[in-house]
């Protein structure tokens, strides 16, 4: 895998602090930093963007040009946005990659209200008439679990009904994030990519017993991360083992680095592996954490 290949390449948690002022801790590969951001004074940048997501309690993109945009994803504790997790992301020729965003219609489907394709100019004329049923589709299914879904090869799984677009455009790996308040889902998020651009390097999703403990549902792990594959699908992480299990028992999104303090075995894994940044975001249902999505390059 080229370095920087992944879609994801930098990670960055949002934190209000009141008064429009926030805390944002950022990590990619040149390490992390942990800020103070004041008030934005304008619409543009990312405190603009968190700010606006904040307000509309609802996703968000900004776009710098054709290949790059941030994708901002609300986590709500109750009725309330208690952080902001905002994914930077990087089309490039070769290394496509798009992000949707869709929400339940009056009519109980899900429609299509925002998207970035990076150059995926007819792929996105393809999706701007679809609607899908709950159930039906990587969006439909997504919103009927209401967890985290991903489909490995979209060009030729039954499940993606744009199948054929897909392969037209070289997209490959398809990944569903809900975003919900209340225990409801009100959106869901779509990031899709080429084979050579995985949303991350390594992409897992992780559920939790009745006991609190984690177990891997799916998992995707790019060429060389064969040793964390196999750790990670037979581990079961404690409550409160590894950030993933911390995200799960706080609620809130975790900054993953190698030199953090919250290292489960899967962690260590990943350290040994070489990857140098990720996020672990927590999916919540009414009172817990129904999964943990982690992204990790």
């Amino acid at each position: 895998m080229v370095e920087y290949a992944a879609f994801v390449r930098e990670v960055e948690v949002w934190s209000p602090l009141g008064g429009g002022a926030y805390t944002c801790m950022m990590a990619n590969r040149a390490g992390q930093t942990i800020s103070e951001v004041g008030a934005p004074q304008g619409r543009e940048g990312a405190a603009a963007l968190v700010t606006r997501t904040v307000s509309h309690g609802r996703p968000g993109f900004a776009t710098e040009g054709r290949e790059h945009v941030r994708v901002a994803l609300p986590l709500f504790t109750g009725e309330e946005v208690s952080s902001v997790v905002v994914l930077g992301c990087y089309s490039e020729a070769g290394r496509r990659g798009g992000v949707e965003v869709w929400e339940p219609s009056p009519e109980d489907d899900l429609v299509r209200v925002e998207g970035f394709y990076g150059g995926l100019s007819g792929f996105e004329m393809a999706s701007r008439s679809t609607r899908f049923a709950r159930g039906i589709g990587l969006p439909g299914i997504t919103w009927d679990r209401q967890l985290p879904h991903i489909i490995d090869d979209v060009r030729f799984s039954p499940l993606f009904l744009r199948a054929a677009h897909a392969r037209e455009h070289a997209l490959v790996l398809g990944l569903g994030v809900p975003i919900g308040r209340a225990g409801h889902v009100e959106h869901v998020v779509l990031l899709l990519t080429a084979l050579s651009t995985p949303p991350a390097r390594a992409l897992e999703v992780w559920v939790p017993d009745d006991q609190g403990r984690l177990w891997l549902d799916q998992a995707v792990h790019d060429v060389g991360l064969e040793t964390l594959g196999r750790t990670s699908r037979t581990t079961c992480l404690m409550p409160g083992e590894g950030v993933a299990a911390q995200a799960a028992l706080t609620g809130q999104p975790r900054v993953w680095t190698p030199s953090g303090e919250d290292c489960g075995v899967t962690d260590q894994d990943a350290t040994r592996a070489g990857l140098a940044f990720g996020v672990a975001i927590p999916i919540m249902g009414e009172e817990r954490a129904r999964a943990v999505l982690l992204l990790r390059s």
